[in-house]
């Protein structure tokens, strides 16, 4: 027997932040957040469901983080050393 399952997921009240700002390295993700001008804190992350273009952070980062989304890619590499 086979059945066809969906689940409807709201967006609600949950953090969440743009999946172009997650990187990914080694299954792990991450995003980069400005803690003062020109310095950025890269924070592991924890991820829930991904609704239309955005992701739930279900822990790493704070709501009113300033969350890198334009060169996220550039500090990974930096980041990671690539």
């Amino acid at each position: 027997m086979f059945a066809t399952v969906s689940f409807d997921v709201k967006s609600g009240n949950a953090l969440s932040i743009p999946v172009r700002a997650i990187v990914n390295v080694q299954g792990k993700d991450f995003a980069f957040v400005s803690t003062a001008p020109n310095v950025f804190e890269r924070r592991a992350l924890m991820l829930g469901q991904q609704v239309n273009d955005k992701a739930i952070v279900l822990h790493g980062l704070n709501a009113g983080d300033r969350v890198v989304i334009k060169g996220a890619m550039e500090l990974k590499g930096i980041s990671f050393g690539y």
